[in-house]
């Protein structure tokens, strides 16, 4: 019976592992299955069927490498670009041959503008010749999406080494070179490049690039149709040809190409605007215009069909929306009016006008863009406003365009000179902007809008002196006007008059208390005084009011950064970048954060697009060099220091950073110059005369650092600074007694000049005499008890050389005055003393410290060192071990861990690190301690 039983459930046991094997051996079938059925979908563009296979293989295999590439591919067919990337990525790290991940994840990593990570990659080995001259042109254009033409120019060279005469490698070069205006060698490389392979539809893409750029049209044309021909579906090459074909008036061509485009790029929305302008420029239809007098009521009993069958409804709903202030339902019923009949200029200019009121400026200018030869023949104030939109959008290049064509045909127009003021302020021309804003006064001294914009420029820039008067030309022309008061106050809050900017913004507010711009000013006015609560109250509600207002999100960042905040800060100028673009007050307040939160990277990153869009900047080029130096990029902030010193006209501001920089890079001899070029810029400034002595001292330069000091002393005999900057210079030529004199001389003309404390301390230590700093030392605490500073440097001197009662005593009191950052410190100091004395005392203040800190090294080690003195090695040791891996140079904490370790009877481990201790030369306190402990284990062997 046991016997039958025991068959019984070992034909059991092999029937469950059967049926188990089965069951896997379907499921590997079936994903197996799904695999080739998703090939299948996949080649026949049957994207969600494909899609619905290789799930199903995932989820019957996670780790199924094929069906990852695949996923990857599916993604990238369908446009799904972030979900594509990191199926890629995945795929790459798990193994997949580069040659079968790159060619469309290089084109995703572009496309996700993720050039760091191109850069990162470095996959040329294994890699065939099509696939590495693809992967290396890729990362030529990830140079170049970094503004870094000499990065790409290196790939393109490295590409044509490894693949000599590859057409990709010359066209790329001749590409960098049309963009430098190297014309004619872009001609020889490109016609290298024909001579190799002339069926290339990029070389002949380029060439009409060349063609353009020279200003030959018609041969553009040509260039531009071969390349179409050889690739009609390349959406690039697409444009280039309807651009050439516009340019040349004929558009019946271009508008077959724009259909054909359209066919193989359905979503592609400049070709759908393109197409939609040349259809109008054409047909030349007209709309219908329906009286306003429908009510919205009546409208929304319309059927949807008669709707459509009759467009012109949409418009009627759109005008009865927009005059109730009802945007959205406005932009949807002229997006649906576009949608069903023919685009018109009074649609596009409605569209542009909703699209504005809803914040998005960007679907403004696109829809307003297509009408821009009609706005300059017969609207001038809608033209404005498509140039202001450019510029607002980042495209400068078209603002400049369109501004061209205004100044053409409205020579002596008003508007459009301010426009061209806008337009040299946006490319970074101030200069030039503030010159014809001069000019504009000159000519138009009493025009309301040229002395607005004049004020508001002066007073943008912080020239007050000069908005000034345009402002009391305003306020004598327009005393009751509550705007140009408002502005006034605005002025006055810039000049730090407080109390008179409170006067009239109680005024304004009294008689106009939503004004948004008067509490946006009293906000700012909140802010100087410190009163930071407040402020953010009435930014909040103004935010709430106006939606992501510029203006009160900067200054809702700006408060974010005084609390000390500055991820939120940081979040919010990067919200403001990505919304408006590169501004230079919001970049430089951004990269201000990103510096205080160690993102180098990011800063970098947005300093080089506020360089793009303002190539002449100087503080931008210097705060990149800046960057750059702290991200160890020595190449890139050598580049750029270099270009920024080919601007002429550098302010002194700049200058100082640019010597600092050039110190960093260890080129002493530009240091030295660029600080020369800012201290005569300004003679009578003494602070720029003393950077420039602190500078001759660093770089031992004597002779020049005293010559400049004995010029300074004429005019400021008894300066602190000045007398602080002879004492560095006689310790710096080994005089400390002459510089302990220097020292005194600063306190007694400033006894609050702490850093001569520092000083004196120093060189007491150094001379080994301590009589003459004590005795002054002690008369500043007696009098001033709460004195961080002073009392700290005579508790410091009591710790290592005076009596330590009295150091405790002082580190006592100081418990009371320090910040909560600085009381860690203290109570390590209190336990250290105390380890000699009073053992219990000496841990409480270590376990004082270590809740405070518990990850500092120090800290860690006295803490840790007070356990094992009072009898508690298990619960040292751990602490010992972390403090050792934090400060491995410390022979003190070595000798401590090795008692511990003996303690703990670890006497091998002990012994190899008292070995090591002996053998060292250098001294350290606890020498002779660690020799006899030594000694005592090996004897006890």
């Amino acid at each position: 019976m046991k016997n039958r039983i025991c068959v019984s459930v070992v034909s059991l046991f092999l029937l469950t592992l059967s049926f188990t094997a089965f069951a896997n051996a379907d499921q590997d079938s079936a994903a197996n299955a799904d695999y080739e059925s998703a090939i299948v979908s996949y080649e026949a563009k049957a994207y969600k069927e494909a899609f619905i296979h290789i799930k199903n293989v995932l989820q019957a295999n996670p780790d199924y490498l094929p069906a990852h590439l695949l996923l990857a591919n599916l993604y990238f067919e369908t446009g799904l670009w972030e979900q594509a990337h990191k199926t890629y990525l995945h795929a790459y790290e798990k193994g997949a041959d580069p040659n079968l991940v790159l060619p469309n994840w290089s084109r995703v990593l572009v496309r996700l503008r993720k050039s760091e990570q191109i850069l990162a990659i470095d996959v040329s080995a294994g890699l065939s010749k099509a696939h590495l001259a693809q992967w290396r042109a890729t990362r030529a254009e990830a140079c170049l999406l970094e503004s870094r033409p000499l990065c790409a120019q290196r790939e393109y060279d490295e590409l044509l080494t490894q693949l000599p005469d590859h057409p990709l490698g010359l066209n790329g070069l001749a590409l960098l070179a049309i963009k430098d205006g190297q014309y004619k060698q872009a001609d020889t490389l490109l016609q290298r490049s024909l001579a190799v392979d002339d069926s290339q539809a990029l070389t002949w893409w380029t060439l009409g690039r060349l063609a353009s750029a020279k200003g030959d049209v018609l041969l553009a044309q040509r260039h531009f149709n071969n390349a179409y021909l050889i690739s009609p579906n390349n959406a690039k090459i697409a444009r280039s040809l309807i651009d050439a074909y516009v340019a040349v008036a004929d558009l019946d061509a271009a508008l077959l190409v724009t259909e054909d485009l359209l066919l193989e790029t359905e979503d592609d929305l400049y070709v759908m605007f393109v197409n939609s302008w040349l259809t109008s420029q054409i047909d030349a239809l007209s709309n219908i215009r329906p009286q306003l007098e429908q009510i919205d009521q009546r409208l929304s009993t319309v059927p949807e069909e008669m709707m459509i069958a009759e467009p012109s409804l949409f418009y009627l709903r759109g005008m009865v929306a927009l005059m109730q202030g009802n945007f959205e339902q406005a932009r949807d019923n002229f997006t649906l009016f576009t949608t069903y009949s023919e685009p018109d200029l009074q649609t596009a200019i409605l569209l542009a006008t909703t699209n504005m009121a809803l914040g998005d400026k960007k679907a403004a200018m696109l829809g307003l863009q297509n009408h821009e030869a009609e706005l300059i023949q017969q609207h001038l104030q809608q033209a404005i406003l498509l140039g202001s939109l450019y510029l607002e959008n980042a495209r400068n290049f078209k603002a400049v365009r369109l501004l061209s064509s205004l100044s053409e045909r409205y020579s002596h127009s008003v508007d459009v000179a301010l426009f061209a003021v806008r337009v040299e302020f946006s490319r970074g021309k101030f200069k030039e902007a503030a010159e014809q804003l001069n000019n504009l006064l000159e000519q138009f001294p009493n025009n309301r809008q040229v002395l607005v914009a004049y004020s508001l420029y002066f007073l943008d820039i912080g020239e007050t002196q000069k908005a000034a008067k345009a402002i009391a030309t305003l306020r004598a022309q327009f005393a009751d006007d509550i705007a140009i008061q408002n502005m006034y106050a605005a002025q006055l809050l810039i000049e730090k008059k407080y109390a008179e900017a409170d006067v009239i913004l109680s005024e304004v507010l009294k008689q106009a208390p939503e004004l948004f711009a008067a509490r946006y000013n009293q906000a700012t006015m909140l802010i100087n005084k410190g009163l930071l609560d407040d402020a953010e109250a009435i930014l909040l509600a103004l935010e709430n009011e106006k939606g992501n207002h510029l203006q009160v999100v900067f200054q809702l960042a700006n408060i974010d950064m005084r609390r000390g905040d500055f991820e939120s800060a940081d979040r919010r100028y990067r919200y403001l970048l990505q919304k408006f673009g590169p501004i230079g007050k919001i970049t430089f307040s951004a990269v201000a954060a990103m510096n205080q939160q160690r993102d180098y990277r990011s800063a970098i990153a947005v300093l080089r697009k506020l360089e793009v869009k303002e190539p002449g900047n100087p503080l931008a080029l210097v705060q990149l060099a800046t960057f750059y130096i702290k991200a160890n990029d020595a190449e890139n902030a050598k580049s750029t220091l270099l270009k920024l010193e080919l601007i002429f006209d550098r302010p002194v501001n700049v200058l100082v950073s640019e010597s600092q920089n050039w110190l960093a890079m260890g080129d002493k001899e530009k240091a030295l110059n660029s600080m020369d070029r800012a201290r005569l810029l300004q003679p009578e400034n003494l602070n720029l005369q003393l950077q420039w002595v602190k500078l001759l001292l660093a770089l031992n330069k004597l002779e020049r650092a005293e010559s400049s000091l004995s010029a300074l002393i004429k005019s400021y005999p008894n300066h602190p600074q000045v007398l602080f900057k002879f004492g560095e210079l006689a310790q710096q030529k080994g005089r400390p007694n002459q510089a302990m004199t220097f020292y005194q001389k600063v306190l007694n003309e400033d006894e609050n000049f702490d850093l001569a404390y520092a000083k004196l301390y120093a060189l007491s230590v150094k001379i080994a005499d301590f009589s003459a700093l004590i005795t002054r030392l002690t008369a500043t605490v007696e009098r001033q008890p709460d004195r961080y500073f002073t009392r700290n440097l005579l508790a410091q001197y009591h710790y290592y050389y005076g009596d330590a009662n009295t150091a405790i005593n002082h580190y006592l009191y100081m418990l009371e005055l320090a910040p909560e950052a600085n009381r860690f410190a203290l109570y390590n100091r209190l336990a250290k003393l105390h380890l000699p004395v009073n053992k219990a005392k000496s841990l409480h203040f270590a376990e004082q410290a270590y809740r405070l800190q518990p990850k500092d090294a120090d800290v860690l080690h006295t803490y840790g060192w007070a356990l094992t003195i009072n009898d508690q090695p298990e619960a040292s040791l751990p602490l010992l071990r972390e403090a050792s891996v934090r400060n491995a140079t410390s022979l003190s904490l070595q000798y401590h861990l090795a008692y511990t370790l003996v303690e703990l009877e670890n006497d091998s481990e002990a012994k190899r690190i008292l070995r090591r201790l002996v053998k060292l030369s250098a001294p350290f306190e606890q020498r002779e301690q660690a020799n006899a402990l030594l000694s005592r284990i090996e004897q006890a062997r």
